[in-house]
Order: structure tokens, then sequence, then C-alpha cells
């Protein structure tokens, strides 16, 4: 049941009205910004307040793989306008979404660049909502940097994010063969009322409920962990107040009071081998990005129709629809989810918005592209809507990293070219896309063990 249809109506609305303003028009509408910005720019907000320094009696090992497979700086790019990078995807690799577990009772926040987790709790949660004897695992995604940069769209380019990070954080726990619940609702207001992090800027993208029996006991010895909190927690004026739709979406999503959960078995859905090394391809390299040569023939478009099917049940939300525009020798063609083909002229460069100069997709041949009839965030919301497109991004980026290729999703799509390419009417929305690609550009990057 969606509980933010059947108590706020007005908020699925908003929602909407969002969604259709920073969806095709977003590149219009972003340039409209009001916001009068007086916090210094930082990547991380939430810090160290060197307060206590203690230890984490009992802390199981899921965690660190958790940590390891989504969030961990893997890599270094020197030749790149964005240097830093995880297994999660993000925009101009600000790192947006980041991971919040519930441990026995207490919240810790991951800092991605001091590499610890940050005890942020006011104070013990209450059982009636939580349980001490479950690992919870929840996202937080913050939008302050991205509206310096995109205005409103923040919201939509943090939900693609929060998506790709809960994507590798499942594929973690496919790969154990651990079964989980998860929240399509999330009392959030609960959660904001006990940690130290700025709710006018952030909100719980995501929560996941696992229960610490039988394969989660591997605890491992005593962890040194420090308190952390939000610096902006004690500035008074909100960066966001001017806007249109953030700062009411932002306060509706973090006073539900709501729950509601679904049980996810992984047994019979297909994962992908966790790798320590990062396979990814930045397109935005000082000296552009280019596939010359490459007919990535080890792609098979209907090996990924077979994952994505089989990890239906695995997903946010449903009405996510997707396909692949395909190029070799012969020409072009639309490889549609039901494994039909509609054969078609594709300008592949016209795919793209801007950015032609440091990425050529002319020189390219698989682009996956999502897109949905607007009715689905009426009937999902918007936040596990959004979260699935890039959720199916993520899952298509990882078979291509299986199998050599690097991937890379965009959101700097031209959505009138495809929409009149795929013949959609104008109630359908395209959401994201993503290009495979090869990495024919020895980069200068340091790769961080």
């Amino acid at each position: 049941m969606n509980h933010i249809l059947s108590h706020n109506p007005s908020i699925h609305q908003l929602e909407l009205d969002y969604y259709q303003s920073y969806s095709a028009d977003r590149y219009t509408n972003s340039d409209n910004n009001n916001f009068t910005i007086l916090i210094p720019f930082q990547k991380e907000f939430v810090n160290r307040d060197y307060l206590y320094n203690g230890h984490i009696e009992r802390y199981p090992q899921l965690i660190d793989d958790v940590i390891e497979h989504t969030l961990k700086i893997k890599r270094y790019d020197i030749l790149s306008y964005y240097h830093d990078h995880n297994n999660s995807p993000s925009v101009r690799s600000l790192h947006t979404a980041k991971l919040l577990f519930l441990i026995n009772g207490k919240f810790y926040y991951y800092n991605i660049y001091e590499e610890q987790l940050l005890l942020v709790s006011h104070s013990n949660i209450d059982e009636k909502y939580f349980k001490r004897d479950k690992l919870y695992i929840f996202g937080v995604s913050d939008v302050l940097n991205l509206a310096r940069f995109y205005s409103e769209f923040a919201l939509y380019a943090s939900l693609l994010d929060a998506g790709h990070l809960l994507y590798n954080v499942k594929n973690v726990l496919l790969n154990k063969n651990i079964d989980f619940l998860q929240y399509k609702e999330i009392n959030s207001k609960y959660i904001y009322k006990h940690i130290n992090i700025d709710q006018r800027y952030s909100y719980i993208s995501f929560g996941l409920e696992i229960s610490l029996q039988n394969k989660v006991n591997l605890w491992t010895g005593c962890k040194s962990y420090s308190t952390g909190r939000d610096m902006r927690i004690s500035i008074s004026h909100n960066e966001l107040r001017k806007s249109k739709y953030l700062d009411d979406l932002l306060n509706h999503y973090n006073s539900s009071v709501y729950q509601d959960k679904f049980s996810i078995k992984t047994d019979n859905i297909p994962f992908f081998p966790l790798s320590s090394k990062l396979i990814r391809n930045s397109a935005h390299t000082t000296i552009g990005n280019h596939n010359y040569g490459e007919k990535f023939e080890s792609f098979i478009p209907e090996d990924v129709l077979h994952y994505l099917m089989k990890s239906k049940k695995l997903f946010s939300s449903n009405g996510m629809e997707y396909c692949f525009l395909l190029k070799d020798d012969n020409g072009e063609c639309i490889y549609w989810a039901d494994s039909t083909t509609s054969n078609v002229k594709i300008d592949f460069r016209k795919v793209m918005h801007d950015d032609h100069k440091f990425f050529d997709f002319k020189s390219y041949r698989i682009v996956f592209v999502c897109f949905s009839h607007r009715e689905c965030v009426l009937e999902n919301g918007l936040k596990n809507h959004l979260i699935t497109s890039s959720e199916l991004m993520q899952l298509v980026s990882l078979y291509a990293a299986s199998i050599g290729y690097a991937f890379r999703p965009m959101k700097n799509h031209n959505d009138h070219y495809l929409k009149n390419l795929l013949n959609l009417n104008s109630n359908y929305e395209i959401n994201f896309i993503g290009v495979v690609c090869n990495s024919p550009i020895q980069q200068l990057s340091y790769f961080i063990r």
C-alpha cells in the first residue's frame, strides 16, 4: 500500500509536478538558481567532532564487506575533472549517497574520506521502531552540493546516485546469500530525531533490514570509532528555503512516520562477483573518451535481459521500462525488453544533450535506456521510482565489468530525440541512460588498496 498517496495526496501531486519539471525540461529549469550560498563548500559535511572515541563491541564483518564494495574510494584519476572514484557512480564524484548503519541500537555514519564509522546517535533507539537483533543499512542522500550546480534538479540526481549505491549493497548480500527486508517507506522522522545529520539538506533514500542470525554471525574484534556531527546543524540559514520544490519535498520525506517493507529472498537471484579492482570509466578525462575499433562483441544484450528479469523482485518499484540502442556493421536497431528489434536509423551523436568534446558518441555501439510512464510516479512514489532506474543501470554496469568492459551512466541525454526515436508519447519520460565503454586511454590513476 502506498502510504504517501493514502495519507497525503497533496505531496503526491508535488512529486509529480517536480518530476515533470525536471525530466525533459531540466536543462531550462536548472538554470534558475536563487539560492543564497553561505556554507563553505565541502565534499563531506558529517565529520569527526573529537568529543569521544571508543569501540563497537559487536561489529559484523558484513559491514566491512558492504563498505569495501560500495563507498570505499578505490581510484584517483589525475586526468579527470572528477578525481576520486568508488564502486558507486555519482554525479561529479560528489558522492551524495552515503551509508548509515544501525548497530545494536546506535547509528553509525560512514565517512568515506576518513574511512571511518562515526557515531552520530543522540541516544539509543526504541525497539518498538527498530530491533536490536537486526542490522539496518540506510541510505542518506545529501542534496546541498548538487543544488549549487543543478538547482532543484539536485533531488532527481541524488536519487540516481542512491540507486547505484543500493544495488551495490544488494549485490554484496546476494553474494553471501543473505535474505533481507527492504523498506518502501521509512520512519525518517524517528531516525532524524536521533542523529546529528542536518535534515534540511538530506533525506533517507532507502533502508534494508537484516536478521543477525546464521549467516551473519562472523563478528570481528572491537572496532574503533569517533563521534561525528554535521557542521551545518549550527548554521541557522537554510540555503534551500527559497526553493519551489526541494524544501517542501525534503520536509515531507523527513517527517514521515510510516513503515512499509517487503521481504527479498536471495535464492535464485543472479549476482556479480565482488571485485576489489574498480572497472569503471570516467567520461570526463581531459583528453577525451573514444572507442574506435571496439565492437563489444562479448556484451550480449540477451544475457543482460536475463539478469534483469531474474532480478525483478529485487528492485524498489515496478513500472520502469528499458531497451538497448545497438549499432553494428549492418546498421542500427532498438533492442526491446521482450527481445524483439526495430531496425531504425540512430544518430548516436544526438543521444547526448552536450559534452561531445569529451565523449564522442559516434564511436559507441551499445546504449542502455530506462524510461517510464508518468503514472508510475503516482503509483510508486518519486523516491522508489527513480532509484529503480539507477538500480537497473548499476546491474548493467556490473555485467559489463564482469566481461571486461567499462560502463558510463549519464543524465545529460537528449530527451526529445530519444522519445521520438522510441516513439514514446507525451506521458513518458526518459529516466536514465548508460553507455558500454572500453578504456583505450591510459589514465594517470592511483589505485588505492
